[in-house]
């Protein structure tokens, strides 16, 4: 114990003193805490109240004997609509720069005057037929005898809905809720097991290549070498890691403060209603329901287990390159394993029940990213997950143990890399 706390904090230690890794933290903390930081400082440098209705506002004319200033607000919020009974008239003026464009309509036709088409102008078309159509429905309810209050207890009619799965738990806005995190957390683990476990190969080939390993594996046995390493350079990189995702989702929340305040509070009450009216009101409940805890419980267990299983195996591949330029090679098993479960995991998001993707969440290289995938989108109940929890931490110990054995006799070859039925004679033959 006492060699592999020695080894641990010499591992630590090193990244922390390491100014090339110091500066690499501190700009990635920089950043991400200064990106949400840009729409703050945007919001308060803006132009007074007074000046900014004049100027963020566009000015549109209209020609329309059904259209309403009412009806043209609903559909065109921050345009200013001018009704004129000429057209020609109206052009002339949108094309001297008076107006951004001209919009003519009836009950079933319209055509809009624009100097130039940008990406906004498909935008415009559909809000024009949705507006359209709403007047058109409306106008025939009328005519089949329908009075005003009846029209309008049509329109106001809210469907509920809810989605219910006989293996998990994910249900309502959880279960779209969840497919969002799922994705972005996918990501995260990804990244984390590629490029931390490339700190891992750097780390095992360097000292093989100057030679201190030689002195190392006489002075320390195999299997506390490789874990102090293991543990010493994971914690520094999960230690990175986890910095900047709590940099991030702080600097996130604090300025959301600020954001809803200036960006949403002038005009309307709260940000539900600016959701509502900007066509992204679902999406704003998706984010903002609350989140099962046991989904981070969930995270914490298989980003730990799934690390470390990959971390052991990085490790051992690693003592068998000579040279930097080898290391890449003889990982290229781990890194294959690492893409199929990431891999899997995407499209399991697809088609979470189907077999291939629950036999990759029992596979403990892939199952730490498709299991947690399954438990997220609701196909994976919590006795499935512990399962694949246990199989998943029962191979962390076993590449633990294997890998010390190819770790041992791997760190003193030279020379040639070996290849892969050679590796795996040596987890046959070598003694820990």
């Amino acid at each position: 114990m006492k060699q592999f706390k020695t080894i641990f904090l010499f591992e630590f230690g090193s990244y922390l003193k390491n100014k090339a890794f110091l500066i690499i933290t501190a700009i990635i903390l920089l950043a991400v805490i200064a990106v949400p930081c840009v729409p703050t400082v945007a919001g308060l440098i803006r132009k007074p109240e007074s000046e900014r209705e004049t100027s963020d506002t566009r000015k549109a004319a209209v020609v329309s004997d059904i259209l309403t200033p009412e009806i043209l607000a609903r559909y065109f919020s921050g345009t200013s609509f001018e009704f004129m009974s000429n057209a020609d008239q109206a052009e002339e003026i949108m094309e001297n720069g008076g107006y951004k464009f001209l919009l003519e309509a009836d009950e079933t036709d319209y055509t809009i005057y624009m100097n130039n088409v940008n990406i906004d102008s498909f935008a415009m078309l559909g809000n024009v037929e949705d507006m359209l159509r709403e007047l058109r429905m409306k106008s025939l309810m009328k005519e089949y005898g329908l009075d005003e209050e009846a029209i309008n207890d049509i329109y106001s009619i809210e469907i509920t809905g809810r989605v219910r799965t006989s293996e998990g738990a994910a249900d309502e806005e959880g279960y779209f809720q969840n497919y969002i995190y799922a994705y972005v957390l996918l990501f995260l683990l990804y990244m984390v097991m590629v490029l931390y476990g490339q700190q891992i190969v750097v780390s095992v080939v360097t000292e093989k290549s100057s030679k201190a390993m030689e002195i190392l594996i006489t002075s320390a046995k195999p299997l506390q070498l490789m874990f102090g390493k293991v543990f010493g350079v994971g914690l520094a990189g999960l230690l990175q890691f986890f910095s900047v995702l709590a940099a991030g989702a702080v600097s996130f929340s604090i300025n959301g403060i600020f954001w809803a305040d200036m960006y949403f509070a002038d005009a309307l009450d709260n940000v539900q209603e600016v959701a509502a009216a900007s066509g992204m009101e679902e999406f704003v409940n998706i984010l903002a329901a609350p989140v099962s805890p046991m989904l981070f419980v969930y995270l914490g267990i298989f980003f730990i287990l799934g690390f470390f299983i990959y971390a052991f195996l990085f490790a051992a591949f690693a003592s068998t390159a000579s040279r930097i330029e080898e290391g890449n090679t003889v990982v290229a098993v781990p890194m294959l394993l690492i893409v199929v479960g990431f891999m899997g995991a995407i499209f399991g998001m697809m088609v979470p029940g189907a077999m291939f993707v629950k036999v990759l969440s029992y596979i403990p290289f892939t199952s730490s990213m498709v299991m947690f995938m399954r438990v997220c989108m609701g196909s994976a109940g919590a006795l499935q997950a512990w399962i694949s929890i246990v199989i998943l931490a029962v191979s962390v110990v076993l590449c633990a143990y294997l890998g010390a054995k190819v770790y041992r006799t791997g760190v003193l070859m030279y020379g040639k890399p070996p290849k892969f039925a050679e590796i795996f004679k040596i987890f046959l033959k070598a003694k820990v």
